[in-house]
């Protein structure tokens, strides 16, 4: 082994990129070996510049050698190794409307992404994952997944519109096809709600409503095999925080309702008159572990303005008043009804840029941290927490050629352990 072999950053790299970096460091190291003997032999063309030169042009060569050293144990160089090779999420929203979630997590482990392959389930965190195939929603209809053990819910809407449940029994070996009651309105997408047992009901969004503002609310009691239909007061957004259901809807996502009965009943609560007179919008990512309730609220970006105001409250009495516990800004430009990508876990809040691959995080006590991702993409259109310290974040790009029917949203799936001081991606089964 050459002693350019026995450097720890070309050790680090796989065997071919390393053959290469160890003949390219070589090539220049007897580059400038040449050239500063010929620099110096008598009748050479080099010997005949003046004396600063013949001793400036080898070391220039040293010094590009040492440079490309460097690249080759940076990493943030653009051909830096990453610990584990990218595999790209893609989801296609096939109607308009909100696109569906790209990945996520739970803390015991229960995972899945929707990729350029298909639909990838891991149980162990995201050490290794399966790809499997729901047997009525490709991938491009696929709106929400949920993942308990060996349970696996897949939800979507089909090109009939019609909504359909996958459900397996058997972490996605064998499937069951449940077909809920007929909705009421014209179905636009799926989103399913789970509390520490599982899967408890999906609400289903209406493209008849105004800006996608009428909503359907459906219960299971079995896993997702059987479903139960309910009225909704409001399309929306549907989560799990304390001992209630809380749905965030309405035409800019400025209505709060809980439901202490599973969604049978809903009861409109109010929200901080602060942020009611700015039209924030809002969103319950659940409840720390002390039994406060979340809500997150995004101030409409301000005229002439680069960061978006973000508050975030807490509440001990359902929903009846709301403490103020931090403030946090993020960047780019948002409009009305647009919200924060938020996840809570244990006792802190995880809050997602807009147009940057960087994580806030807020704790009970309302202290913050902030930690950046290095991915191929700006903003965070997911975060799944597990922990106070460790999250899946997706970075994503959207793409709409011809109207909200057509956008494409490809990103890349990243975790981190550390309070997201430090991000690496998530290996993803390659095909």
């Amino acid at each position: 082994m050459s002693r350019l072999e026995e450097l720890p950053a070309l050790q680090r790299l796989p065997r071919a990129r390393r053959d290469a970096a160890r003949l390219q460091l070589e090539g220049l190291a007897g580059s400038a070996n040449i050239l500063e003997r010929a620099a110096f032999r008598p009748g050479t063309a080099l010997h005949k510049m003046p004396r600063l030169w013949r001793v400036a042009l080898p070391v220039c060569v040293i010094a590009l050698a040492i440079a490309l050293f460097a690249t080759f144990q940076s990493p943030t160089h653009p051909n830096a190794v990453e610990k584990t090779p990218r595999v790209f999420l893609i989801a296609q929203s096939a109607h308009e409307g909100t696109p569906p979630p790209d990945a996520g997590v739970s803390p015991d482990g229960s995972g899945w992404a929707l990729t350029q392959g298909g639909l990838q389930l891991t149980s162990t965190g995201g050490s290794s994952f399966t790809i499997v195939h729901p047997p009525v929603l490709p991938l491009s209809l696929i709106d929400d997944v949920a993942v308990d053990g060996s349970l696996v819910v897949v939800a979507g809407v089909t090109q009939g519109l019609d909504v359909v449940v996958d459900v397996s029994r058997d972490f996605g070996t064998s499937w069951t096809v449940a077909h809920p009651p007929t909705p009421h309105g014209q179905p636009g997408s799926v989103e399913l709600v789970s509390d520490s047992s599982g899967v408890v009901g999906m609400v289903v969004v209406d493209t008849t409503g105004s800006a996608f503002s009428a909503g359907e609310w459906y219960t299971t009691a079995d896993g997702g095999l059987n479903w139960t239909w309910h009225a909704a007061p409001t399309g929306g957004t549907v989560t799990v925080a304390g001992r209630d259901l809380w749905l965030v809807g309405g035409p800019i996502s400025t209505e709060l309702y809980r439901s202490s009965d599973l969604g049978t009943t809903w009861t409109r609560v109010s929200v901080p008159e602060s942020m009611s007179r700015q039209d924030a919008a809002l969103t319950v990512p659940g409840a720390l572990d002390n039994g406060q309730v979340v809500l997150v609220a995004t101030v409409p970006t301000p005229n002439n303005a680069t960061t978006t105001h973000v508050a975030i409250f807490t509440s001990n009495d359902d929903g009846a008043t709301w403490s103020a516990l931090a403030t946090a800004s993020s960047t780019g430009i948002v409009g009305v009804g647009v919200v924060t990508t938020t996840s809570v876990a244990s006792n802190t809040v995880w809050l997602g840029d807009f147009s940057e691959p960087r994580v806030t995080l807020v704790s009970s006590n309302g202290s913050e941290e902030s930690g950046s991702a290095t991915g191929p993409y700006g903003g965070v259109s997911s975060l799944s927490a597990t922990g106070s310290q460790s999250a899946w974040a997706v970075l994503q790009s959207s793409q709409c050629v011809s109207g909200k029917s057509s956008c494409s949203h490809v990103g890349a799936l990243y975790e981190t352990s550390d309070g997201g001081a430090s991000w690496q991606p998530v290996p993803l089964e390659h095909l």
